[in-house]
């Protein structure tokens, strides 16, 4: 095993160098706090696809780099090699990892059944013919290259004195794949803001919040003088981590296409009226006492689905749906 450092480990030392806590990550990511504490503990990887991506955007990592400490850090470690040619389930786990994508996802995608999938990623199990070409299709890749990496495959099972196994590919759709995954987003990543742009967001989350500066910083786990220095100059830090942190702390808001523009314009009353919080972020209700303004300040600053404010504030969702 080449020496790629473990997630665990990589997220330990982020947090000590940015005084960070992993209840602030936790929240910074939408992930609860045990999920964050197993990670941090018992050395887990994310599963969800959008946690995964905010823990690359947190560490600041490339894709590729990326996915091979998750590979190098799941129950079933695999070396992914930076350079040189892989095997068929290297060459797997080094796409789908990059763009996040589980093998159910890309079982679908490329129309080969779930198990085959998971032979050739948990067994290094090689797929017949048919598969390896619906495989190729859907990396975007030559059937050349897949057949080479299937061929190591063997050879690494031969070299290891025992006989490779061949996944049974019964249920092979009749369909081609739908897609390549070079041409699929799995995660909505929010754009990231950059100098004055941040510093202008950061200046209204601020004042929106109601707190000083030094009082925001603490309660956001963020670093106070990094803060301090942003809000008053526009100057972004010049340490990577810290610049990611606010970064993180203060995305930049996607412009609305005009179809959603239209669709937010639409009179309240298509929705019987109801002040429910809606799973995006609430960012369009209006108060209608000051309890339901101060909660709405809540969930804007922290940018909670109403899923998420009631699992926080311990209500159930029938109940924080009315207030």
């Amino acid at each position: 095993m080449s020496e790629i450092p473990l997630l665990a480990d990589l997220l330990k030392r982020h947090l000590d160098s940015t005084g960070s806590s992993a209840r602030a990550l936790a929240e910074r990511l939408d992930a609860s706090y045990p999920s964050v504490l197993a990670w941090l503990s018992k050395g887990g990887v994310p599963r969800k696809a959008e946690h995964r991506e905010g823990l690359r955007r947190e560490l600041a990592l490339a894709p590729d780099v990326f996915a091979r400490i998750i590979a190098a850090s799941s129950k079933e470690p695999i070396d992914i090699p930076h350079e040189g040619p892989l095997d068929l389930r290297q060459l797997l786990l080094k796409h789908l990892g990059e763009r996040n994508l589980t093998e159910r996802t890309f079982a679908d995608i490329a129309g080969v059944p779930y198990a085959t999938l998971m032979g050739i990623t948990r067994r290094g199990a090689v797929p017949r013919q048919d598969a390896l070409q619906r495989l190729a299709q859907a990396l975007g890749l030559s059937l050349e290259a897949v057949r080479e990496a299937s061929s190591r495959t063997r050879g690494e099972a031969e070299a290891a004195g025992h006989e490779v196994e061949v996944t049974d590919d019964a249920g092979l759709t009749d369909q081609p794949p739908t897609a390549t995954i070079t041409a699929i987003a799995t995660v909505d990543v929010m754009p990231e803001a950059t100098g004055q742009e941040l510093a202008r967001i950061a200046r209204e989350r601020v004042a929106g919040s109601g707190l000083s500066v030094a009082a925001f910083a603490r309660t956001h786990d963020l670093p106070y003088l990094a803060l301090s220095k942003l809000l008053a100059t526009g100057i972004e830090p010049e340490h990577a981590e810290t610049l990611q942190q606010l970064r993180a702390a203060f995305p930049a808001v996607a412009s609305p296409s005009p179809a959603a523009t239209s669709a937010s314009a639409a009179p309240a009353a298509a929705s019987g009226g109801s002040r429910a919080l809606r799973r995006s972020d609430a960012t369009d209700q209006v108060a209608d006492h000051p309890l339901h303004e101060l909660l709405l300040r809540l969930v804007r600053e922290r940018g909670w689905s109403q899923q998420r404010f009631a699992q926080e504030s311990g209500l159930a969702a029938p109940t924080a749906a009315k207030l």
